[in-house]
Formats: structure tokens, sequence, C-alpha cells
């Protein structure tokens, strides 16, 4: 008995996430925690690789600080960049079983991507394809290449990489992204504008909206867009400043996308597919010395295909050329009309299922999804902490602290908010506070007078009236209001983590993460 696992069914595995977190159907989070350092940390290169089991797991969970939604627009498919220069590129073959190492598409600096259809027999791509007609396109060094889809500029900030380029399906993708910020355009650049103190802030009747500016000599020269947003049919930029920060001038407006339009070259593409229409005809075998050129037949269980051969110099068919690529096929035999010994095979590269560009996710072969968030300035129970993180992870439906329901908000903290008279200094962050017995612990996360952040590392359960010591026994307080976590760190499926060495988000500060998990 043989079995093969087709290059599609890692691609439906990472499309059945990426539909749940598209259609809302599970919930994914993002998580921080470890904040204090690894073994040997002022020494090492490297944090440690996580282990496997569920002594590591049981670990994260108890060093989580805090929880980020993973929105729709916080995810894409991606696969491999392949830019377009002069060289030989592979074309699409119907036969090929390694096809996902083959170089079949390309990225142009125009962010125009293209797969290649025909090759001209293997010769080398001289000309850059271009624009975007639902047809195929036909260059003047002979290779025919099939527009699939333009890569708007928020999808390249969060998911454009020097090694991976996102992959979208616009028909069905236009309605998930609805009012998103697809782009701005800077009317002015302003002037004496300081990068410490100058900050983007996106307002209007959509939410999650986020960008970043680009400051060079005092002058905004760029917006980097962290997140899209959704729902927004109204939205304005506004450049922040500081106390210290004498810039003025700045006018950027931002570029919405039309929530349902599908008005778009790529959903175009997408819509006026040929299903089954035959891709192109590779000659196998041919005698030379043919004298007039032979009459090529294609049959199968489709309609329309008609090609003409051309013979070489030396009397060989080299060539076959469609004059009408055909519809409906699913197989198809080309046969070469003999003259006397004289005879020639080639073989039919059918298109996928429903035509090239109908969904680029799948035809490239795209089995990767990449994750991103940012985390800047984030309040954890209402305190800003600046306490140093060195793991963060991919968590699906994680439950609410009090209740058997799934938690569902943007963000959510994992530790209690305990008050009291308090001393902030007294009680720094990593240390552990406890009471006179020793029977309740907790970390201290974040401090300020009369409040502190902490977690729960064995189950402790703070309460309005318990009295805490601080590590060095010389201050201490007693509860008088808590605060419960807002989610169960107990519960949910942790996906993925990783380790690295610490790092801080804050005002000045903003950490992303691009988390790549391969099906």
């Amino acid at each position: 008995m043989s079995a093969v696992i087709r290059p599609n069914f890692h691609h439906t595995m990472a499309e059945s996430i990426y539909e749940k977190i598209q259609n809302r159907s599970a919930n994914y989070h993002y998580y921080l925690g470890k904040v204090l350092p690894w073994d040997f940390e002022g020494s090492i290169a490297d944090a440690p690789n996580p282990l496997n089991n569920m002594d590591e797991e049981n670990e994260s969970r108890n060093n989580m600080i805090g929880i980020k939604q993973i929105n729709i627009n916080d995810v894409s498919f991606i696969t491999r960049r392949i830019d377009w220069t002069s060289r030989v590129f592979d074309a699409y073959d119907d036969t090929d079983v390694i096809m996902e190492e083959e170089d079949f598409y390309v990225l142009t600096e125009d962010f125009n991507v293209y797969k290649c259809i025909e090759n001209n027999s293997g010769g080398i791509s001289t000309v850059k394809p271009s624009g975007y007609d639902v047809d195929y396109i036909t260059t003047a060094d002979g290779y025919i290449w099939k527009f699939m889809y333009y890569l708007p500029l928020a999808l390249r900030n969060k998911f454009l990489t020097t090694n991976y380029m996102p992959v979208i399906k616009k028909v069905k993708n236009q309605y998930y992204s609805a009012g998103t910020i697809a782009g701005y355009i800077l009317n002015d650049s302003g002037q004496d504008y300081d990068p410490d103190e100058t900050y983007a802030v996106i307002q209007g009747d959509g939410e999650d909206g986020a960008a970043s500016l680009v400051i060079e000599d005092g002058q905004i020269t760029a917006l980097i867009i962290d997140n899209a947003g959704t729902g927004y049919t109204t939205a304005t930029l506004s450049v922040t400043k500081g106390p210290l920060d004498p810039g003025t001038g700045a006018d950027i407006d931002l570029v919405l996308s039309s929530p349902g339009d599908l008005d778009s070259q790529q959903a175009d593409v997408e819509t006026l597919t040929v299903d089954g229409d035959i891709s192109q005809i590779v000659v196998t075998r041919s005698s030379t010395q043919f004298t007039s050129v032979p009459v090529v037949t294609i049959t199968g269980d489709g309609t329309g295909a008609t090609a003409t051969a051309t013979l070489n110099v030396n009397g060989a068919v080299s060539k076959i050329t469609l004059n009408n690529r055909g519809s409906g096929y699913t197989y198809a035999d080309v046969s070469i009309a003999s003259e006397g010994l004289k005879t020639a095979a080639a073989r039919a590269v059918i298109s996928p299922q429903y035509g090239h560009g109908f969904n680029a996710p799948r035809e490239l072969i795209a089995d990767t999804l990449c994750f991103y968030t940012s985390f800047e300035n984030e309040l954890n129970q209402g305190m800003l902490v600046n306490n140093q993180y060195r793991q963060f992870g991919i968590i699906k439906d994680i439950e609410q602290f009090d209740a058997k329901r799934y938690y569902i908000t943007a963000s959510g903290s994992a530790c209690y908010l305990i008050e009291g008279t308090l001393v902030g200094d007294s009680f720094p962050e990593d240390d552990i506070i406890s009471n006179d017995s020793g029977t309740k612990s907790l970390r201290t996360v974040s401090s300020e007078d009369n409040k502190l952040l902490v977690q729960s590392l064995d189950g402790t359960i703070p309460v309005i009236g318990d009295i805490f010591n601080n590590k060095a026994d010389t201050a201490n307080f007693t509860i008088t209001a808590v605060t419960d976590p807002q989610v169960n760190k107990r519960t949910g499926e942790i996906l993925f983590v990783d380790n690295r060495l610490a790092f801080t988000s804050s005002e000045e500060q903003t950490v992303t993460f691009r988390s790549f998990i391969k099906f």
C-alpha cells in the first residue's frame, strides 16, 4: 500500500486556522511573559530553545503577563519571495512533483505578482512583466505571464520580508477587510519634528487602525501602517507632539479601502478565470527533417483548444503555440500528424482547478501563516508595565478569568492588581512578596505607590485583608482592593512559544512580532 500527501494538504491545514480568524469562529491572542532572566543570561548570545513538553507549557502559563488579540488583518498566508530579475524562471507544470520548490512566480518592484505560464522553452526572462490584464500577458522575450495580485501598502508593512511575501484572495478578503486603511497621501512633510516625541493618532468610525511616523531631519518622510484596522468609512490622522517638540506643518490623508468593493484588478482576475484551459503544450520528442508543418490535434473532455506547431532549422517540431486555450479540460491528449516515419509527441499542461489566478494562496502553495502584532505603551490593569519580557507566544480560545466563556476582547491581563498603603520602591519588580506564614506568595510585575501588579505562580489568590511583606522583610501593607485577572491563564491551547533575550515595550519603543508557522 502506498500513499502521498498532496502539497495542498498543508495549505488546507493553514487555511482552516486562517478562516477561523477571519470569520471569528475561534479567538487567537499573542501573549507576553517571562520577566525573570534566563539562566546565565549575561553570558549567553541567545535565549534557550523552548522544549515541547507539558512542564514547559505549564511554566509558560505561569509566566504569562498579558495578551493581545490577533485581528483579521494580523494574519496572512505567505510564500517564498521570488523577485523578478533577468534570469530563467520555471513555468507552471501540472506534472511537476516539486512545484513548490520551483521559481514559477515573481514579485516585481511595482509590488505586482505574476505567475509564469510559459518560459520560452527555458529562455532568459529579459522583460519585466507589467500590467493587470485579466488575460495572459506576453512579453517580448517570449515569456507568458498571468497577473495574480497587487500587494497593498498595509500588507507590505506587516508581512513582506526579504524571504517571504504575503498572498491574498481578494474576492473573499475584500469583505473581511472592508474599510481598512489601504494607504496614505503625504501632502506636507512639515518641519522641526522630534522623532522621540512625535506620534501618529488615527481617529474615525472604525477600529484598530495604527500607524508610525518615519521622521528624517525633522520632516515626516513616510507613514508605516502598523494595523490597517477595519470598518472605517472615515478616518483621519493627526500628528501629536510632546511638550518639547516644536514641529509643525505636517498634513497626511489616509486612503481607505471601499467596503465590499470588488472593482479591483485582482478581483477581476479571480472572477474572470477560465476553468480548465490549457496553459501550454510541451514538446516531448520529435524527429527531424519534417518537410511541412504537421497538424496538431487536441482532444479531451474540454472544448475549443487549438494549436499550431513550429519547425526549427533541422525540421524538428520545436514549439507548439496555442491559438485558443479552450476551457473545461481536466485531461487533454495532443497528437501531431506524422510524415512517413517522422513523428513527434507533446503533452498538454492544464490550468489548476477554476483557472490561473482564481485562488492565489493555493496556487502559489502558501502553506505558511504569518501572524503579526505590535506592543507599544500597553496598559495592564491600568498600569504601564516597563518590565522586561523574554517570551511570547500564540494561544487559542483562552477563557475569561471568572467564567467558562472565551475571552474575545482586544487585550487582557493575566495578573492581579492589588492596592493598599505602600511605597512602590519598597516592592520592586520581579521580587516575591509573601504573607507572614509563607502560605501565599506573589511576584511583582510592576509597582507604583499604593498599588502592585502581581503574578500568581502557585495558585495564590490575594484577598482584601491579606498582609504581604516585601522580599527584604523591611516593609508590609494590607490589601484594601483586589482586581482579578481578565483571563484564566490555565485555559486555552498554547500553539506557539518563542523565547528571546530581554525586550521592553514602552512609549519610546514599539515591539513588533512576526511569527511564521509552516504547516
